[in-house]
């Protein structure tokens, strides 16, 4: 009898020892789900972080966008006013990495600026595009450039100084253009001749 009794509190030493290490184990997996439970939390933060600040970038990337393109379409109606194209920026995501896509429209249809579009459109929408990231970029409003207009058809060169008088007026900059065109000089406020 007293061996049963003695393999009576062995046992009982053991279930106690045991449960011992199962109040042990149950803690630490309520410490886990805890730490679970916040890191879920903290994920969920992070992604309303994220979305936040993602809407914040699109506005501005799109505040830009809309900026380049009124900039560059009025230069572009200023010059071409029978025939018209509108700059379109359109966004693209590839690789993880947004690219804009520059195209011009007319008449509903697409032109792509390099491919599809005349010499003297990509001059004009070039200039103006350049115009726009200095406007942009709260820069000195003073742009050099020389010979910008050489592919405008002889049709359109009037049309030029019209266009750059209501940039520089509407977007308070100045421009200094170096040209031998004469239609160019000739609608110019100041005139310097280097020989």
């Amino acid at each position: 009898m007293i061996r049963n009794i003695d393999k009576f509190y062995e046992i009982e030493k053991k279930i106690k020892n045991n449960l011992s290490k199962i109040d042990s184990i149950y803690d630490n997996v309520e410490d886990l789900y805890d730490k679970l439970e916040e890191t879920r939390t903290y994920n969920e933060l992070i992604a309303k972080v994220r979305v936040f600040f993602q809407n914040i970038a699109e506005e501005v990337q799109q505040e830009v966008a809309d900026t380049i393109c009124t900039i560059t379409t009025s230069a572009l109606f200023a010059v071409f006013p029978d025939d018209p194209y509108e700059c379109k920026i359109r966004f693209k995501i590839k690789r993880n990495i947004i690219e804009a896509e520059l195209y011009f429209e007319r008449d509903g249809e697409e032109f792509h600026p390099v491919d599809d579009s005349g010499g003297g459109v990509i001059d004009v929408a070039a200039f103006a595009a350049r115009v726009a990231f200095i406007f942009l970029s709260g820069a000195k409003k003073l742009l050099i450039a020389d010979e910008p207009f050489k592919f405008v058809s002889k049709d359109y060169l009037p049309k030029i100084p019209e266009m750059l008088r209501m940039l520089s007026e509407k977007l308070n900059m100045q421009f200094i253009i170096v040209s031998h065109i004469h239609e160019i000089i000739e609608g110019a406020d100041n005139v310097i001749k280097v020989k």
